[in-house]
């Protein structure tokens, strides 16, 4: 699946590393400056209740503190939700 650049209209490939970079290879914008406000607003709120739930998970039992690869999958679930966002 290809992702197009909002400045320079070049295509990148949506990898795992384009989700830590989130920058266009070619001019280096960042993506997430692009964002609609709909999508920029789902994942504030995304990654909020995520810190909370984590937060409060970590605080009760630390047992519970193997669910921290479940929270990095979920950032990075969102992350491609809102790359897609930007889909051509």
């Amino acid at each position: 699946m290809k992702i197009g650049c909002p400045i320079c209209k070049q295509k990148q490939e949506l990898n795992f590393k384009l989700l830590f970079k989130e920058r266009c290879n070619s001019c280096n914008e960042k993506y997430y400056l692009h964002y609609s406000k709909p999508i920029k607003l789902f994942r504030f709120l995304m990654q909020t209740f995520i810190f909370i739930i984590g937060i409060y998970i970590s605080t009760t039992n630390y047992q519970k503190l193997l669910l921290i690869p479940l929270f990095f999958i979920s950032f990075m679930i969102i992350e491609i939700l809102c790359l897609l966002s930007l889909k051509e």
